[in-house]
């Protein structure tokens, strides 16, 4: 279920997240982003807290040329995450995850 299906279902009883900063920009502008952790944002220094202040200021254009500043460096990231991808010590089989 997408991020936005699930806040208009469920926001009223859960935090709802979004684990993608990428989207973060965009999705804030349409519903209250409450919580964005996801792993690996420690690249950018202290550029995605910044952005959150941002977007909860509302102040999108702001944000957005914050998120073109490190669009560098995040395509960087993808590039250097492809090295290790699929190096996880578990595997999903069946839908379940076991130790690898």
């Amino acid at each position: 279920m997408g991020v936005i299906e699930c806040h208009r279902h469920f926001s009223s009883k859960v935090v709802v997240s979004c684990p993608i900063e990428a989207d973060m920009i965009a999705l804030s502008q349409i519903l209250p982003i409450q919580f964005s952790a996801t792993s690996n944002t420690e690249y950018y220094g202290p550029m995605i807290p910044r952005i959150f202040g941002l977007l909860q200021a509302g102040q999108y254009d702001e944000s957005t040329a914050l998120y073109w500043q490190i669009n560098p460096a995040r395509k960087a990231n993808g590039v250097a995450a492809a090295t290790w991808a699929g190096t996880g010590s578990s595997i999903v089989c069946n839908g379940n995850i076991r130790p690898g």
